[in-house]
This record gives structure tokens, sequence and C-alpha cells, in this order.
């Protein structure tokens, strides 16, 4: 029993520690490389938050891939491609503060 409360008091301390460090920023930046049907293209953006910054990194490398249509409007907002698609996305984002 002790080995449990253990645990969890472990668990609760790393997750008190996170929501401190994610408190305190103040902006991300972002880089993403994304393959669609074999072609790769990358990248970077930034915004107040993650979701921002990923969506302008979206804008950026997915008109690269020769997108049009649906399927362009479809990466750049982070959403499936539609059935027969390959995607590969690979993500490195980090906050400021």
């Amino acid at each position: 029993m002790n080995r449990v409360r253990l645990l969890v008091a472990r668990i609760a301390l790393v997750l008190a520690v996170a929501g401190c460090d994610t408190a305190t920023i103040d902006s991300w930046d972002c880089d993403v490389t994304i393959t669609v049907d074999g072609r790769t293209a990358s990248g970077s953006g930034s915004g107040s938050t993650r979701e921002e910054a990923e969506g302008a990194a979206l804008a950026v490398a997915c008109p690269k891939l020769g997108l049009t249509g649906e399927r362009l409007s479809a990466c750049k907002a982070g959403r499936h491609l539609g059935l027969g698609s390959s995607v590969e996305t690979d993500w490195d984002c980090k906050g400021r503060s």
C-alpha cells in the first residue's frame, strides 16, 4: 500500500511541476516536417499558444506539397487528407517565457 501512495505522490508532483512550467510560457515556436504520399515539406511558425504555432507551421508547409482544394485546406487544418493518403508528421515545438 505504501508503494501505491508513493507512486501517486510522485505522479502528483510531476503533474504539478509540469503545470507550473506551462503556466509561464508566453509564446510558442513550432517546426513541422510533413510527408504526404512520398512528398516532404517543412515549415516553421510562432504563436501565443501551441495550437497557433502549429497552425502557422502547417500554413507554411502544406502549400509546398502541391496540394490543392480540400486536401490543402485539410492539411492546413491538421485534418485527415482522405482515403488513400499516406501522411507522416514530425513536430518540434518549444515554449518561450
